[in-house]
């Protein structure tokens, strides 16, 4: 009897050899068969990518990158001043703005708005030719000067025509085209169906109830006006202009762990593009110093506060130890007297700093409870107090107060993200109430046993003989 694993037994590799070799063969005469087809998909193809470069207006990305200075903060109660920058405590760029609020505070709404609202962006020009329409962000074959203060059309296109003798042919065409006020940042109304034409001497102002403006030809221009070109110019709000820029802006960090942002821009018109970026770089650095200027301010005022006192104690101690020598006709004092007054001064020493922090945890605390923005809370860091939960609980806050204020457009309350960040924002400063009471029931204890130390060493001064007991007190 045969084996299972022996039956039918043949070979089979030269035969599924041959039909891979017919199956090639066949392949092969089907697309010399069809080879027109192919020849007209590849063309076909090759026209849609070509219309589609050839009419589609370009986009650019724009890219510049920011370095992020990260110092170790200390502080004028830390002691770690050996570098002599007295102020490295008051930097926004330590670990209670880090890399993170930084992104954070480069694309937030109300900084865009700024950078918008310094270009003067709301008016644009453009050529319209037989290919594609392009803005011509420098130097546009005319230019408009408009007025502020006079109610403006905006999202509609002003038609612009060069007619001899210096005369101008002007258009605009709409439906649902809204006038705004620029003064006070609004839509006042809107126009069902605005038609108007009208022929100007370039120079003369054009006023209705709904627009003015006044157009001027620039004979310095490097157009050809006898073109089939057709030119014209455009109102937005900075506002919308805002809104565009952050959905088109990219803040990344690159390479990854590194202190170095990338800032990359989608625009249509390249040097609208850089000028938009390098002006963005410079109202971020404006802002930064506006941040680090009001956080200085404020913690000099409250450790200003607080020397006053100090200071008050040392001149009247001053004064007593220099009449007492004089008095007494002191010189040297005992060992055991100086040992004494080096461990009182040192105690000394840590209970004015601990009492320091103490009324900065208080303060704290009292800022907390009172204010409901606090983005301007005293950063712990210039303080000397390294306490890492602390320090990464207000970090937090101010990343979700930086993420909130880039909601500013939002109105609605009950909005799902802005819930959301009220939310967060309510937990963290819950967190941090709670962590800072717990910080000041540490602290009175700490306080309680410096002062139990002091008075140990002072019970010591007693037993000195009168005339060094009378100095040390």
């Amino acid at each position: 009897m045969t084996p299972p694993n022996q039956r039918n037994n043949k070979p089979v590799s030269g035969k599924s050899a041959s039909n891979e070799d017919m199956d090639v063969r066949r392949l092969v005469i089907s697309v010399l068969r069809n080879w027109y087809w192919f020849i007209l998909a590849v063309v076909v193809a090759l026209a849609i990518a070509f219309l589609y470069n050839r009419y589609t207006t370009p986009l650019y990305k724009i890219c510049s990158s920011i370095l992020i200075e990260e110092k170790n903060t200390g502080s004028p109660l830390s002691g770690n001043m050996n570098n002599g920058d007295v102020f490295q405590g008051f930097s926004l760029m330590g670990s209670d703005y880090n890399l993170f609020n930084q992104m954070a505070v480069l694309k937030s709404k109300p900084l865009i708005r700024r950078v918008v609202d310094e270009l003067d962006f709301e008016l644009s020009y453009y050529r319209e030719g037989n290919i594609m329409t392009s803005e011509m962000y420098r130097n546009p074959p005319f230019r408009v000067q408009w007025e502020e203060g006079h109610p403006q059309v905006i999202n509609a296109d002003f038609y612009v025509s060069f007619l001899p003798g210096g005369k101008l042919e002007l258009s605009v065409d709409g439906e649902n085209v809204p006038v705004y006020d620029y003064l006070n940042d609004k839509v006042i109304k809107r126009l069902p169906d605005l038609s108007w034409f009208g022929e100007v001497d370039a120079g003369t102002p054009v006023v209705t109830d709904n627009f003015s403006f006044t157009v001027y030809a620039d004979g310095n221009a490097n157009y050809d006006l006898n073109n089939y070109d057709e030119y014209f110019f455009r109102f937005r709000t900075n506002e919308s202009l805002a809104d565009q820029y952050k959905k088109n802006l990219t803040i990344e960090n690159v390479p990854k762990e590194s202190s170095i942002l990338e800032i990359s821009l989608l625009e249509e018109n390249e040097q609208k593009g850089v000028a938009f970026l390098n002006k963005l770089a410079e109202v971020y650095e404006q802002y930064n110093l506006g941040k680090k200027n009001e956080n200085a301010s404020r913690t000099i005022k409250f450790i200003t506060s607080q020397l006053a006192s100090i200071s008050d104690s040392l001149s009247i101690s001053e004064d007593l130890m220099q009449d007492f020598q004089s008095k007494n006709k002191i010189i040297n004092i005992s060992l055991q007297t100086e040992q004494l007054l080096d461990q009182i001064n040192d105690l000394d020493k840590h209970r004015v700093m601990l009492e320091t922090k103490d009324k900065y945890y208080n303060y704290l605390r009292d800022y907390i409870r009172n204010n409901q923005h606090l983005g301007n809370v005293i950063a712990p860091s210039a303080m000397g107090i390294d306490d890492p939960l602390l320090n990464s609980l207000i970090a937090e806050l101010n990343t979700l107060i930086v993420e909130k204020s880039s909601l500013t457009s939002v109105k609605n309350m009950e909005h799902p993200k802005l819930k959301r960040l009220n939310a967060q924002i309510e937990s963290v400063k819950n967190s941090l109430l709670e962590n800072t009471n717990n910080i000041i029931t540490q602290s009175e204890l700490s306080l309680a046993d410096v002062r139990k130390r002091l008075t140990y060493f002072e019970a010591m001064v007693q037993k000195l003989p009168k005339t060094e007991r009378q100095y040390v007190n």
